[in-house]
């Protein structure tokens, strides 16, 4: 996965629970879900999975890929398949399998 162009808005003050993500698996259907992450905020799970980390080892390597869950559950990918998902007003992230 190649990263995208940078956008600063997501550390704007948002509402996660108008938040609208957008998600495409190969030729499945477009899935839409309204809401926010299950556990509320995630850079509120960010912040506390740092603070954990540096607790238990001291320091984060440089170059660690860092993931707060799911925003609208397992979704299943096959070999060959495109992975779509975008965040309104944040960020579209694509992976091919």
């Amino acid at each position: 996965m190649l990263p995208g162009p940078s956008n600063a808005s997501w550390r704007l003050p948002r509402d996660w629970s108008a938040q609208v993500c957008r998600l495409r698996v190969g030729a499945a259907p477009l899935q839409v879900f309204t809401g926010t992450h299950p556990l509320g905020d995630p850079l509120w799970l960010l912040a506390g999975w740092l603070q954990e980390l540096v607790r238990r080892y001291g320091s984060v390597p440089a170059g660690t890929v860092v993931t707060t869950g799911t925003w609208n559950g397992l979704a299943f990918a096959q070999a060959g398949d495109l992975v779509v998902a975008e965040l309104d007003g944040i960020a579209e992230a694509r992976l091919q399998l």
